[in-house]
Protein backbone atom coordinates (compact mmCIF):
# COMPACT_ATOMS: atom_id res chain seq x y z
CA UNK A 1 0.00 0.00 0.00
CA UNK A 2 1.21 3.34 -0.80
CA UNK A 3 2.80 5.10 2.57
CA UNK A 4 1.00 8.37 2.17
CA UNK A 5 -2.10 6.33 2.53
CA UNK A 6 -0.87 4.82 5.17
CA UNK A 7 0.40 7.64 7.05
CA UNK A 8 -2.98 9.24 6.84
CA UNK A 9 -4.51 6.59 7.77
CA UNK A 10 -2.87 6.39 10.98
CA UNK A 11 -3.11 10.67 11.41
CA UNK A 12 -6.87 9.78 11.16
CA UNK A 13 -7.29 7.35 13.77
CA UNK A 14 -4.69 8.72 16.38
CA UNK A 15 -7.36 12.07 16.29
CA UNK A 16 -9.45 9.36 18.21
CA UNK A 17 -6.80 7.91 20.27
CA UNK A 18 -6.46 4.27 18.56
CA UNK A 19 -3.92 2.96 16.19
CA UNK A 20 -4.66 1.55 12.64
CA UNK A 21 -4.28 -2.60 12.56
CA UNK A 22 -4.54 -4.62 9.51
CA UNK A 23 -6.22 -4.09 6.67
CA UNK A 24 -10.01 -5.46 6.30
CA UNK A 25 -10.65 -4.40 2.62
CA UNK A 26 -9.34 -2.29 -0.32
CA UNK A 27 -11.16 -1.45 -3.37
CA UNK A 28 -10.43 0.59 -6.52
CA UNK A 29 -12.76 2.79 -7.65
CA UNK A 30 -13.35 3.86 -12.13
CA UNK A 31 -10.23 4.74 -13.35
CA UNK A 32 -10.08 8.52 -15.22
CA UNK A 33 -7.64 8.76 -18.16
CA UNK A 34 -7.67 12.32 -18.47
CA UNK A 35 -5.76 14.85 -20.31
CA UNK A 36 -3.42 17.91 -18.46
CA UNK A 37 -5.34 19.60 -16.15
CA UNK A 38 -8.63 18.38 -17.15
CA UNK A 39 -11.30 18.70 -14.98
CA UNK A 40 -14.02 16.01 -17.12
CA UNK A 41 -14.48 13.03 -15.18
CA UNK A 42 -17.34 10.24 -15.81
CA UNK A 43 -19.09 7.57 -13.48
CA UNK A 44 -17.80 5.12 -15.90
CA UNK A 45 -14.41 6.09 -16.58
CA UNK A 46 -12.83 8.15 -18.96
CA UNK A 47 -9.89 7.32 -21.84
CA UNK A 48 -8.71 10.18 -23.47
CA UNK A 49 -6.95 9.36 -26.73
CA UNK A 50 -6.55 13.28 -27.98
CA UNK A 51 -3.57 14.04 -26.56
CA UNK A 52 0.20 11.85 -25.29
CA UNK A 53 0.30 13.51 -21.76
CA UNK A 54 -2.09 12.11 -19.58
CA UNK A 55 -3.26 12.44 -15.83
CA UNK A 56 -4.65 9.45 -14.32
CA UNK A 57 -7.19 8.93 -11.49
CA UNK A 58 -7.59 6.00 -9.44
CA UNK A 59 -9.86 6.19 -6.59
CA UNK A 60 -8.61 3.63 -3.56
CA UNK A 61 -10.70 2.66 -0.72
CA UNK A 62 -8.85 0.88 2.25
CA UNK A 63 -10.79 -0.58 5.88
CA UNK A 64 -8.00 -0.80 8.44
CA UNK A 65 -9.11 -2.25 11.71
CA UNK A 66 -8.55 0.13 14.95
CA UNK A 67 -6.66 -0.65 17.81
Amino acid sequence: MNHAARLRAQKIAEGSGKKIGVIKSANLGVVQVLPVYSTEVSNWGTYDTSTIEKEVMIPVTVIFTLK
